[in-house]
């Protein structure tokens, strides 16, 4: 039986001081029963002991879980070396602090090609599968977090975009641990999210949730846009997917609105 957990992105807050993620975690509106926070690190919210003991003490009460999405600024996981191996020790600093945090899942962007790797793909390709067995491996390691890789969306030149590079992806890593985290809004711009669901549900592992109209990223509020998503519960539902579905909008009254129209879809 499937178990979906519903979760709010700290997406809102990055342009905001570090301490209004803790407030806001710490003052959860009644009713809302939120099952985790991801915690986007990056720019002003970089984890480090101090954070992690204030995080896992504001969650406490509620009995929250943590997923960190990992760097993305500058960052790209199909660079070959001698930039990978410095990247990749980068990477592993952040799995480290996930784990201190206890997150159980954490969610990786996937390479792309840069202005010299656009000349030759399959060597971005080649760098981008050793750097996700590299973090794979690292994790399983430590123990957790989960591994889960996010699929993009045009027009930016991502290497896991379409239903059809994420197939190619896990094909070629075989009986890796990882997953994939399935970006409803970045699904919807790459060929629809039913396509998705119909060829790599079984590699859903988390997912991303926002809104969007088909024309561009938009991050709407659940519900304001176009897609399906009676079709993306029963899907899940259909797939026995027992992970975190977090909603990621710009705004938090959109977050929190987001979650309401998610529960009214998973109540019994």
């Amino acid at each position: 039986m499937s178990h979906i957990g519903l979760g709010i992105s700290t997406m809102p807050f990055i342009k905001n001081h570090f301490n209004k993620i803790v407030k806001t975690i710490e003052n959860i509106p009644e009713g809302l029963e939120l099952d985790c926070w991801e915690i986007i690190e990056e720019g002003f919210h970089y984890l480090n002991p101090k954070r992690i003991k204030i995080l896992k003490d504001a969650a406490s009460t509620s009995k929250i879980s943590f997923t960190v999405h990992a760097p993305f600024a500058s960052i790209n996981l199909a660079s070959p070396e001698p930039l990978q191996s410095v990247l990749l020790d980068f990477m592993d600093r952040a799995v480290e602090r996930a784990y201190a945090l206890e997150a159980e899942i954490f969610v990786t962007h996937p390479g792309l090609l840069s202005p010299f790797t656009i000349h030759f793909p399959e060597i971005a390709w080649k760098s981008f599968i050793a750097s996700i067995k590299h973090i794979v491996d690292f994790a399983e390691k430590l123990g957790s977090p989960k591994i889960v890789v996010e699929n993009m969306a045009p027009p930016y030149p991502f290497l896991v975009s379409n239903h059809h590079e994420v197939e190619r992806l896990f094909q070629e890593l075989g009986n890796s641990d990882l997953g994939l985290c399935l970006d409803t809004g970045h699904a919807q711009r790459s060929g629809g999210l039913k396509p998705f669901l119909k060829n790599v549900g079984p590699y859903i592992k988390h997912v991303h949730a926002h809104d969007n109209r088909g024309d561009r990223d938009a991050h709407l509020q659940i519900g304001k846009g176009v897609l399906d998503w009676k079709f993306l519960i029963r899907s899940l539902e259909k797939l026995n997917f027992k992970g975190y579905v977090v909603v990621e909008n710009n705004d938090l009254g959109d977050s929190y609105n987001s979650i309401h129209y998610l529960k009214s879809l998973t109540s019994p």
